[in-house]
Order: C-alpha cells, then sequence, then structure tokens
C-alpha cells in the first residue's frame, strides 16, 4: 500500500462499472413521396419521443426494394446502421404527410435528418415520385 493511500481497506473502495458490450443493430426504413410531400411516422419509444422519422420496413420486405442511402451512426453503446429504401407505397399504420417544404421546421434524430436532406434534394433523380 502506498503512504499517500488513506484508505486501510482497499477491497472497499468502489470499483468502476464494466464496460456495456457494444450492440450492432440494423434500422430498415422507408423514403415516400407524394405530390411534394413526405410520408413520416413519429416516434414512441423512450430515447427520442416526439421526433418525426422515417417509416420502419421489416427486413424481409428489403430483398424487393431499391436500397437509396446507407450510413452508421453511434448512439452510446449501440453502433446502428441505418438503411433508407425507396418505397412507392401510400400508406403506413401511424404515419403522415408533411410538405417537403416544411420539414427543415419538423424535429429529427440527426441521422434521419441527414438521409432525408440528401434523398430531398436528390429525389429528381431517383424517380421515386408514386404516380
Amino acid at each position: 500500500m502506498n503512504t499517500f493511500c488513506q484508505t486501510r481497506t482497499p477491497e472497499d473502495l468502489p470499483k468502476k462499472a464494466p464496460r456495456r458490450k457494444t450492440v450492432f443493430q440494423n434500422e430498415h426504413v422507408l423514403f415516400q413521396t407524394h405530390q411534394d410531400q413526405l410520408l413520416l411516422i413519429q416516434e414512441q419509444g423512450k430515447r427520442r419521443q416526439g421526433l418525426w422519422k422515417l417509416p420502419p420496413c421489416p427486413e424481409s420486405k428489403t430483398d424487393q426494394l431499391s436500397l437509396l442511402y446507407k450510413a452508421k451512426y453511434s448512439i452510446t453503446h449501440h453502433r446502428v446502421t441505418l438503411h433508407v429504401y425507396a418505397s412507392k407505397e401510400l400508406s403506413v399504420d401511424d404515419s403522415k404527410w408533411h410538405p417537403l417544404k416544411d420539414i427543415h421546421e419538423l424535429a429529427m434524430p440527426s441521422p434521419y435528418r441527414k438521409a432525408v436532406d440528401q434523398l430531398v434534394k436528390n429525389r429528381d433523380q431517383f424517380q421515386l415520385e408514386h404516380r
């Protein structure tokens, strides 16, 4: 024991908690536009409650869709890969259409904001509009 240490029982000192294991996740979402509007859904989870995001898509249905955007981001110990697919379906439960000109005013998680900004800017290239 060092002379500067005041404890007589070092085993009773607090111990640093073990680091949480990294969790890898994939998010699959849809990018749908119609008449200059974008389909969004409001988050219901604890962390992002009330924020707007692109509607989720089951991974099992993604093989039929075109991948438009892919990006990685982190939240605490989670490493997430966001996959955004083109969709021409016009409805998703609990979703709402928002005018593209007003999208910048909506509260949105940063990874979704980046994806939406890039896709809206380049949407003419993708021919995403439902006809």
